[in-house]
């Protein structure tokens, strides 16, 4: 097994007014849109479902404002989706590019709870 050189991180200061995209990842049905909706305040921005179903089929994002800085949460659709091809969902993970065009200061990972 041949080892891969360290990933080459970067650290900046947020300046006022920059944006900070939050991107939330992980498998169907372990909540990225109702923590999505927590980072938001606890408005219902995304669509949440009941159960391990796929609701978010796009990627979609929300904005607001903390502390003097644009934050972006950012819902991604669920790894290992129940209704959609692998192809679609790697095209839709794709596409937040142009969303996060400023580069993401966090990704979760959400996964479920254990029982």
């Amino acid at each position: 097994c041949s080892s891969l050189p360290p990933p080459k991180l970067t650290q900046r200061k947020l300046a006022k007014g920059d944006r900070i995209n939050i991107v939330l990842v992980g498998k169907t049905g372990h909540g990225k849109s109702s923590i999505a909706n927590i980072l938001c305040g606890g408005k219902e921005k995304f669509t949440v479902s009941d159960d391990f179903k796929s609701v978010t089929t796009e990627v979609q994002f929300a904005d607001f404002e903390y502390r003097g800085h644009k934050v972006r949460v950012i819902d991604t659709p669920g790894f290992f989706d129940t209704s959609m091809p692998a192809e679609e969902i790697q095209e839709a993970l794709n596409r937040f590019g142009d969303i996060a065009s400023e580069g993401i200061v966090a990704l979760l990972v959400v996964g479920g709870g254990g029982g």
